[in-house]
Protein backbone atom coordinates (compact mmCIF):
# COMPACT_ATOMS: atom_id res chain seq x y z
CA UNK A 1 0.00 0.00 0.00
CA UNK A 2 1.35 3.24 -0.94
CA UNK A 3 1.76 6.08 1.51
CA UNK A 4 -0.41 8.53 0.59
CA UNK A 5 -3.43 5.70 0.45
CA UNK A 6 -2.30 5.12 4.18
CA UNK A 7 -1.88 8.76 5.28
CA UNK A 8 -5.67 9.07 3.69
CA UNK A 9 -7.03 6.77 6.28
CA UNK A 10 -8.93 7.53 9.73
CA UNK A 11 -6.06 6.84 12.17
CA UNK A 12 -8.02 4.82 15.42
CA UNK A 13 -7.34 4.28 18.61
CA UNK A 14 -9.55 1.77 20.26
CA UNK A 15 -9.94 1.97 24.25
CA UNK A 16 -11.92 -1.32 26.02
CA UNK A 17 -10.99 -3.27 28.57
CA UNK A 18 -12.34 -6.36 27.34
CA UNK A 19 -10.14 -8.32 24.87
CA UNK A 20 -12.35 -9.78 22.74
CA UNK A 21 -14.63 -6.52 22.13
CA UNK A 22 -11.37 -4.60 20.81
CA UNK A 23 -10.29 -7.57 18.69
CA UNK A 24 -13.60 -7.56 17.28
CA UNK A 25 -13.73 -3.85 17.09
CA UNK A 26 -10.22 -3.89 15.61
CA UNK A 27 -11.32 -6.40 12.88
CA UNK A 28 -14.40 -5.09 11.93
CA UNK A 29 -12.81 -1.29 11.37
CA UNK A 30 -9.55 -3.06 9.98
CA UNK A 31 -11.97 -4.21 6.80
CA UNK A 32 -12.89 -0.84 6.01
CA UNK A 33 -10.87 0.64 3.52
CA UNK A 34 -10.72 4.33 4.71
CA UNK A 35 -9.98 3.11 8.67
CA UNK A 36 -6.61 1.59 10.55
CA UNK A 37 -6.91 0.74 14.25
CA UNK A 38 -3.33 2.14 14.99
CA UNK A 39 -3.61 1.17 18.64
CA UNK A 40 -5.12 -0.32 21.34
CA UNK A 41 -5.37 0.22 25.16
CA UNK A 42 -7.16 -2.05 28.00
CA UNK A 43 -7.30 1.53 30.42
CA UNK A 44 -7.36 4.94 30.22
CA UNK A 45 -3.54 5.13 31.29
CA UNK A 46 -2.13 3.58 28.58
CA UNK A 47 -4.99 4.94 26.43
CA UNK A 48 -3.39 8.29 26.84
CA UNK A 49 0.49 6.94 26.77
CA UNK A 50 -0.80 5.52 23.11
CA UNK A 51 -2.72 8.26 21.98
CA UNK A 52 0.77 10.24 22.63
CA UNK A 53 2.72 8.00 20.82
CA UNK A 54 0.52 7.13 17.89
CA UNK A 55 -1.60 10.62 17.50
CA UNK A 56 -4.79 8.64 16.19
CA UNK A 57 -7.97 10.70 14.22
CA UNK A 58 -10.36 9.34 16.25
CA UNK A 59 -10.71 7.32 19.98
CA UNK A 60 -13.30 5.23 20.40
CA UNK A 61 -14.00 4.54 24.46
CA UNK A 62 -15.48 2.73 26.47
CA UNK A 63 -17.41 4.25 29.61
CA UNK A 64 -16.40 1.41 32.08
CA UNK A 65 -12.43 1.21 32.80
CA UNK A 66 -10.36 -0.11 35.08
CA UNK A 67 -8.48 2.82 37.08
CA UNK A 68 -9.43 6.20 34.34
CA UNK A 69 -13.13 5.83 33.07
CA UNK A 70 -14.20 6.50 29.83
CA UNK A 71 -15.11 10.16 30.58
CA UNK A 72 -12.38 10.82 32.83
CA UNK A 73 -9.70 9.34 29.98
CA UNK A 74 -11.29 11.39 27.09
CA UNK A 75 -11.14 14.48 30.03
CA UNK A 76 -7.20 13.93 30.18
CA UNK A 77 -6.82 13.34 26.31
CA UNK A 78 -8.67 17.18 25.64
CA UNK A 79 -6.65 18.89 28.30
CA UNK A 80 -3.33 18.14 26.90
CA UNK A 81 -5.02 17.84 23.08
CA UNK A 82 -7.74 19.86 22.76
CA UNK A 83 -8.21 18.43 18.87
CA UNK A 84 -8.73 15.29 20.14
CA UNK A 85 -11.82 13.46 18.76
CA UNK A 86 -13.61 11.15 21.22
CA UNK A 87 -16.34 8.53 20.41
CA UNK A 88 -17.73 7.10 23.48
CA UNK A 89 -19.17 3.32 22.72
CA UNK A 90 -20.50 2.07 26.29
CA UNK A 91 -23.10 -0.15 27.90
CA UNK A 92 -24.46 3.01 30.04
CA UNK A 93 -26.85 5.18 27.90
CA UNK A 94 -28.38 7.51 30.05
CA UNK A 95 -29.00 10.69 30.34
CA UNK A 96 -25.90 11.33 33.52
CA UNK A 97 -23.74 9.26 31.35
CA UNK A 98 -24.12 11.40 27.91
CA UNK A 99 -24.07 14.07 29.59
CA UNK A 100 -20.71 13.69 30.93
CA UNK A 101 -18.92 12.01 28.06
CA UNK A 102 -20.34 15.59 26.19
CA UNK A 103 -19.04 17.95 29.20
CA UNK A 104 -15.89 15.82 28.37
CA UNK A 105 -15.82 17.09 24.77
CA UNK A 106 -17.16 13.57 23.13
CA UNK A 107 -18.52 14.25 19.83
CA UNK A 108 -20.42 10.91 19.99
CA UNK A 109 -21.94 8.40 22.02
CA UNK A 110 -23.51 5.27 20.77
CA UNK A 111 -24.36 2.22 22.98
CA UNK A 112 -22.56 -1.14 22.57
CA UNK A 113 -25.59 -2.59 20.72
CA UNK A 114 -25.11 -0.27 17.85
CA UNK A 115 -24.82 -2.34 14.63
CA UNK A 116 -21.40 -2.16 12.89
CA UNK A 117 -22.75 0.30 10.20
CA UNK A 118 -24.09 3.49 12.77
CA UNK A 119 -20.62 2.89 13.92
CA UNK A 120 -18.98 3.52 11.14
CA UNK A 121 -21.59 6.47 10.34
CA UNK A 122 -20.72 7.54 14.13
CA UNK A 123 -16.60 6.93 13.04
CA UNK A 124 -16.52 9.17 9.84
CA UNK A 125 -18.61 11.82 11.68
CA UNK A 126 -16.35 12.32 14.33
CA UNK A 127 -13.56 12.29 12.14
CA UNK A 128 -15.45 15.06 10.04
CA UNK A 129 -15.60 17.69 13.54
CA UNK A 130 -19.40 16.71 13.79
CA UNK A 131 -21.50 15.37 16.50
CA UNK A 132 -23.02 11.93 16.32
CA UNK A 133 -25.76 10.91 18.69
CA UNK A 134 -28.55 8.57 17.40
CA UNK A 135 -31.92 9.43 18.04
CA UNK A 136 -32.84 7.33 21.10
CA UNK A 137 -30.14 9.37 22.72
CA UNK A 138 -30.85 12.87 21.09
CA UNK A 139 -33.59 13.54 23.22
CA UNK A 140 -30.62 13.81 26.59
CA UNK A 141 -29.26 16.64 24.58
CA UNK A 142 -29.93 20.48 24.71
CA UNK A 143 -31.32 22.00 21.41
CA UNK A 144 -28.86 23.92 21.12
CA UNK A 145 -26.10 21.08 20.12
CA UNK A 146 -26.13 20.46 16.43
CA UNK A 147 -26.19 16.40 16.02
CA UNK A 148 -25.89 14.61 12.70
CA UNK A 149 -28.46 11.48 13.05
CA UNK A 150 -28.08 8.28 11.73
CA UNK A 151 -29.43 9.04 8.66
CA UNK A 152 -26.70 12.37 7.76
CA UNK A 153 -29.03 14.97 8.44
CA UNK A 154 -28.14 17.53 10.53
CA UNK A 155 -30.53 18.39 13.22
Amino acid sequence: MSASLETKKIRLLVVDDHFFVRMGLACSLNAEPDLCVVAEADNGNLAIKLFREHRPDVVILDGRLPGLSGVETLTALRGEFPNARGLMLSIDVGDEDVQQALQAGALGYLSKATQLQELLRAIRAVHAGERYFPQDLAAYLSPSVRVVSPRGRVS
